[in-house]
């Protein structure tokens, strides 16, 4: 049987070479049946804390997703909207090549319904994951309105949070890399970056029905790649920008909750 291999190129990106359709051997499970939702389910059977995995989402032959692997199982959203979608788990071997255990593929006919989408779990918004800050969270806003709850849990994350300066530095310096926000950890250290931000508030929101986009890309008065939300409220989308806010909030300035759109260029959606 033939073999099918990545090359990882740097940390983050790995390209794949396609020998074969056949997984190398039934280390791993895809379980595509929520993809009319808009997620995927990859599962690893080893052990994680001992193998370098590595998830991918392909979409119509181009644009990739290669995060790696910190829990299992984990979710990615396909948030490009109908099209052809291919899958695959691999294991990293030791000398920087990843060996496909398994592939699937999915096509939608249809864009899934962001309302659902975007209140699901997934790999960069994971609170299915938390014991703690979720369902303390869940019991801060017990009672109160859809409305209410997105008012109280914004200014819970603005107000109660700290940027997280030596993590940022971690980040664009190259030493923390395949970063995936882990939100027990970010609300017992009370600090994080700007995904930390996002993820936090996403994940708070989607948990109790609230569809929240985490947003990558660009900000005109942020020097760097950036991360923030869209909220739908009233049936409208609604740049939130958290990590700012709480900036603004820290030295006793005004902040608002909306942020004009023009200055937020969105390259991914998770």
């Amino acid at each position: 049987m033939k073999t099918k291999y990545f090359t990882v190129f740097g940390v983050l990106c790995l390209l794949l070479m396609i020998v074969s359709n056949k997984p190398a051997y039934a280390n791993a499970l895809i379980d595509t049946s929520r993809v009319g939702d808009g997620i995927v389910k990859y599962e690893y059977l080893g052990d994680l804390s001992k193998t370098s995995v590595v998830v991918m989402l392909e979409y119509d032959g181009g644009s990739r997703i290669n995060p790696r692997m910190q829990s299992s199982p984990s979710v990615l959203p396909l948030t490009r909207g109908a099209g052809k979608y291919d899958f695959w788990v691999a294991e990293v071997l030791p000398n920087g090549r990843a060996k496909a255990l398994i592939h699937e593929s999915a096509e939608l006919r249809t864009a899934p319904d962001e309302k659902v989408m975007y209140t699901l779990s997934n790999m960069n918004v994971n609170f299915d994951a938390s014991k703690t800050v979720i369902p303390e969270y869940k019991q801060l806003t017990d009672g109160h309105d859809v409305d209410d709850k997105i008012d109280i849990l914004y200014e819970e994350v603005v107000n109660n949070y700290v940027y997280d300066y030596d993590k940022a530095k971690a980040v664009t310096g190259g030493s923390l890399t395949s970063y995936l926000p882990d939100l027990d950890e970010i609300y017992k250290l009370k600090k994080g970056i700007c995904f930390d931000y996002s993820a936090m508030l996403a994940g708070a929101l989607r948990s109790q029905g609230v569809p929240v986009k985490l947003c990558k890309g660009y900000a005109a008065d942020i020097g760097e790649y950036h991360a923030w939300n869209e909220i739908l409220v009233d049936d409208k989308w609604l740049i939130v920008d958290a990590t700012v806010d709480a900036a603004y909030a820290e030295v006793g300035l005004k902040y608002d909750f909306e942020k004009d759109g023009s200055k937020y260029k969105a390259s991914s959606y998770f």
